[in-house]
């Protein structure tokens, strides 16, 4: 059985991570980054819950500068990376990254 998850690509759902600044419109965001280090970008607003199982996330995106911009899955309750790092190219493509969990997961 395959299931999947559709979120809306708004400020509803998504909010910032660190200091960068949104901008949703038709279905697009662009985000522009205020600082130079770390990981700036947006995250959901709510935690979701998973069953443990292999999953993979998708997305349409682009990047102003190559290998400079990357997706990525973080737990946080173990407050760890899970799954892999793939970085966004500055032509507009479908990405998408595997990961797996071996226990489910809580709200």
């Amino acid at each position: 059985m395959t299931s999947a998850l559709r979120f809306r690509l708004d400020s509803d759902t998504f909010r910032k991570n660190q200091d960068v600044d949104l901008d949703f419109e038709n279905a697009i965001c662009k985000c522009t980054l205020n600082q130079t280090t770390s990981t700036p970008g947006l995250r959901l607003r709510k935690s979701i819950e998973l069953a443990k199982g292999d999953y993979e996330l998708i997305v349409t995106a682009k990047a102003s500068k190559s290998e400079t911009f990357f997706l990525w899955v973080y737990d946080s309750e173990s407050n760890t990376r899970i799954g892999g790092t793939l970085h966004v190219g500055v032509e507009k493509e479908k990405l998408a990254l595997g990961f797996s969990l071996l226990q489910n997961t809580e709200r």
